[in-house]
């Protein structure tokens, strides 16, 4: 990832993937 985003943009980024891992859990988990 570049490190020339700024924060809040690493932030959403950091979230977004959170977000993808926890689905692919539930979905693994179902």
């Amino acid at each position: 990832m570049a490190m020339s985003v700024d924060k809040p943009a690493i932030a959403d980024w950091m979230q977004a993937q959170q977000s993808d891992a926890h689905r692919s859990e539930v979905r693994g988990a179902a």
